[in-house]
């Protein structure tokens, strides 16, 4: 029997959250980067909505495009999905069939993390690649669980999941292929992190979140496990192409 949940996705929390689409008027035209962004009613510069959805310009592929927004700190993450909770079947979270589509013409939905700067709606519409940006809540019109588990099935970790980090090491083949990697962990509902400054914001000023260079030295990506994670999130990271350790919990000294 399948529990119904209308989900709004304005009840959301800051922390991370498949694609709806929504946000751009059909006719929209990319204005100039600097007046790139689009409100829903209610919200602006002043009052931001911690997720957005991003156009991205035909020539900029789905590889570049996830990329660059993990890079400015934010996952690639439909807050729709991030309502999911813990009795909803779980599903991936790539975005790319839509992205490569006639209807999804290039559109990204993100959520912010603690690694995205307080400007980052500013930064995120004034990158070359991107077209146009739409900031506000969505509705999600219904998300489906299951009253009990049906045996085999997997499902969400659910909103009121733990921060949990990861150092997921990759294999030295996999060193040369950054965007790859980064888009399987992101699939899996993962995220870019870095425990030392979520856990002891130094003062100063924001740098990228990006992993690539640490990456093409020792292979290694730090994540944190999502709502968007499924619950059998560890063993889908032990089991993706070319990882060789996963430490968790991961916990540097800082």
């Amino acid at each position: 029997m399948a529990l119904v949940l209308w989900v709004w996705v304005i009840a959301l929390l800051l922390g991370g959250c498949g694609h709806m689409s929504l946000g751009f008027p059909a006719s929209s035209s990319p204005p100039a980067s600097q007046t790139g962004v689009q409100f829903a009613p209610g919200y602006s510069t002043a009052h931001v909505y911690p997720s957005a959805d991003v156009r991205f310009h035909p020539t900029i592929t789905y590889l570049a495009a996830l990329q660059t927004i993990t890079d400015l700190g934010l996952q690639p993450l439909s807050p729709c999905l991030g309502a999911a909770g813990s009795q909803t079947p779980w599903k991936s979270a790539s975005q790319e069939s839509s992205f490569d589509s006639q209807d999804g013409r290039g559109y990204v939905q993100v959520t912010i993390t603690p690694l995205a700067p307080a400007d980052w709606l500013q930064r995120l519409s004034a990158l070359s690649g991107v077209a146009l940006v739409y900031d506000g809540p969505l509705y999600c019109p219904s998300i489906s669980g299951d009253l009990t588990p049906v045996p085999g099935r997997l499902y969400f970790l659910g909103y009121n999941a733990q921060v949990v980090y990861l150092r997921i090491t990759f294999s030295a083949a996999s060193q040369a292929i950054y965007p790859q990697r980064l888009e399987a962990v992101s699939n899996l509902g993962f995220r870019l992190a870095d425990p030392c400054i979520e856990k002891h914001r130094p003062p100063g000023a924001w740098h990228s979140a990006s992993q690539q260079a640490s990456f093409a030295i020792g292979g290694d990506l730090v994540v944190a496990a999502t709502e968007a994670n499924s619950q059998a999130w560890l063993a889908q990271a032990q089991a993706m192409d070319g990882v060789t350790k996963v430490e968790e919990p991961y916990a540097p000294a800082c």
